[in-house]
């Protein structure tokens, strides 16, 4: 699996459901031991800018 395709996947409607704007965005992890995880936030906060 791409994690971080998988992460740009998911993080897709949450522009949408936020209407396109500034917004915070928080993403958390279950385990730093879970490469996948990571991975998938990395994808999520190149296609949305994460803190």
């Amino acid at each position: 699996m791409d994690n971080r395709a998988a992460g740009e996947t998911a993080a897709n409607p949450l522009g949408e459901w936020l209407g396109g704007g500034p917004a915070h965005i928080l993403v958390t992890i279950s385990s730093s031991r879970f490469r996948g995880e990571e991975e998938r936030e990395i994808g999520t906060c190149e296609t949305h800018a994460c803190m």
